[in-house]
């Protein structure tokens, strides 16, 4: 029999198929674009997210060399739950133009309210342990009282911590955190409020920022 050379369809319905089609891939790859960069902006830069991948397992840390064994007895406050950003309170703006966030970031974030209603926050606890998760991949363990935990700070730094329990605020204190070389001094602070929300005040130099977090559960 006659073999007959494969010839590409032709003709104008042809080309409208092959367009349509490398239009729908395009769209498709242009919305999971977006979403990540939505993702990325909300969880990735916006100032008070201070670990950049995850930190190492506290498991890790006990027996390590300058750590010393986890401390006994719960927490009187247990802050496990999955949160939502309710409120921002402070000039966002001049904070995240002060830790160095780029303006073209800061304008996206700005559109965006700073990830109110948006940015999430998952927390799970036992005794003295924490894991905090903000997603995409922002993780982060430690126990509280334990020192020698290492965190990863938004420059890409690292800094060794001993997170602090403040009895009278009721309060997980994170200290001395040194950003941009050692020039920027950090302080993180989480803790709930009067009203129930679930707060994380970054504190950089003369400015200080309130993320208020509803509980979702």
């Amino acid at each position: 029999p006659e073999i007959k050379p494969i010839v590409a369809e032709q003709g104008p319905d042809a080309v409208s198929r092959r367009y349509l089609a490398a239009l729908t891939l395009l769209s498709l790859v242009a919305l999971a674009a977006s979403q990540s960069l939505v993702a990325y902006l909300l969880a990735g830069v916006s100032a008070g997210l201070w670990l950049t991948r995850p930190g190492p397992s506290a498991n890790a840390l006990v027996g390590r060399a300058g750590a010393t064994s986890v401390p006994v007895g719960d927490l009187p406050v247990d802050f496990s739950g999955q949160f939502v950003m309710a409120r921002l309170d402070g000039d966002m703006e001049a904070f995240a133009e002060m830790v160095g966030i780029p303006f073209g970031v800061r304008y996206a974030m700005r559109k965006m309210n700073w990830g109110v209603g948006r940015m999430k926050a998952e927390v799970t606890q036992k005794g003295r342990r924490l894991r905090v998760e903000m997603p995409p991949k922002k993780t982060n363990d430690f126990v509280v009282g334990m020192p020698g935990q290492e965190i990863f700070l938004p420059s890409g730094e690292t800094a060794v911590v001993t997170p602090d329990f403040e009895e009278d605020r009721q309060a997980i204190i994170l200290d001395n955190l040194k950003m941009n070389g050692g020039s920027m001094g950090l302080k993180i602070e989480m803790f709930f409020d009067s009203e129930g929300y679930f707060v994380e005040a970054l504190h950089v130099n003369n400015q200080v920022i309130h993320r208020r977090f509803a509980r979702l559960t």
